[in-house]
Order: structure tokens, then sequence, then C-alpha cells
């Protein structure tokens, strides 16, 4: 039985095919494909016929431990396309003003997307219910950034910030 396009397995399987034989951390396929229960995708690979090794190793500090997976060999890969079209603003024109204080963020496929921008307030709320709704943050992971007005500002919620475990 063949994956099915465009499905978190078929992403995975994707992300650790550009890397066939290297070693990725759970980290980084998050990054790449967004987040999802990976280990679950890991045995629904196998069942679809790939090979997939896994190994624990010791981080820093020294009690931490980071999960890895690779590929070793497997079915073709399905084809997969880029799906809907996504908003995605471009961060250099966007003022840095009150009225865009507050930008919100996505990751996808690896890439720090800027979706919106707002002042804050109820209307932030209306409108992260509103870009969920649509469908913005499928399959990727969401970030607000508080600008403050100036160049780097701070997050508030980090779209780095995925849980390795899950």
């Amino acid at each position: 039985m063949a994956l099915k396009p465009n499905t978190q397995c078929a992403r995975v399987a994707h992300a650790l095919n550009k890397k066939r034989g290297n070693w990725m951390s759970v980290a980084e396929i998050h990054r790449r494909v967004g987040p999802m229960r990976l280990n679950s995708r890991i045995s629904e690979l196998r069942k679809h016929g790939y090979t997939i090794e896994h190994r624990t190793v010791k981080g820093k500090p020294r009690a931490s431990l980071t999960h890895q997976y690779r590929l070793v060999d497997g079915p073709d890969l399905p084809v997969q396309s880029d799906g809907p079209e996504r908003t995605v603003l471009n961060r250099n024109t966007v003022p840095r003003d009150q009225q865009h204080r507050f930008r919100i963020y996505r990751v996808f496929r690896g890439e720090l997307e800027l979706v919106a921008t707002t002042a804050g307030g109820e209307a932030a709320w209306n409108l992260l219910m509103a870009l969920g709704r649509g469908g913005e943050f499928a399959e990727s992971c969401l970030g607000i950034n508080d600008s403050h007005g100036n160049q780097e500002g701070e997050w508030v919620i980090s779209p780095w910030d995925v849980n390795p475990q899950s």
C-alpha cells in the first residue's frame, strides 16, 4: 500500500529522504514538517515498508537525550504538491509602529513566514481565530513576536519551541 501524497507520513518521509542515510533530530524533523506525533508517523512509515533507524544521543546538559532518525531504504515516495496558496508578508516592508506591533508568524517546511500584523488587544485574538479557521496554521508552528517598534522585538510565542518528545 503506497503513501498518500501530502499526508504527515509523506512529509516525514520526504524530509528524511532529503538527508537519506544521515541522522535527523526530532526537532529538525518538526521544523521541516510541522508539529505532529512523530513516533506514530515513523511507525506508520515502517508499516508501509520504509526502513527507518532510531538512536538516542546524549545531549547538553548530559542528562538530556536527543532522539534521531534516519531513512535507510523504502519504496518510492509519492509526489508532493505545495498545497493551497498561503498568505506571506514581506517582513522588511511592514512598518514598525504601534499599528503593526504584534507580528504573527508560522514556520512552514522549515521557513519562518510572516502571516499578519496587529496592534494587539481583542483585534489580535479575532485575527488569530480568523487565520486559524482559514487554515493559515495548518501543518505549521505558530509564533507571535512583540516588536515594541524596534528591530528585534521579543517572542511571546516562539514558533521554534517544538516538544521533541511528542
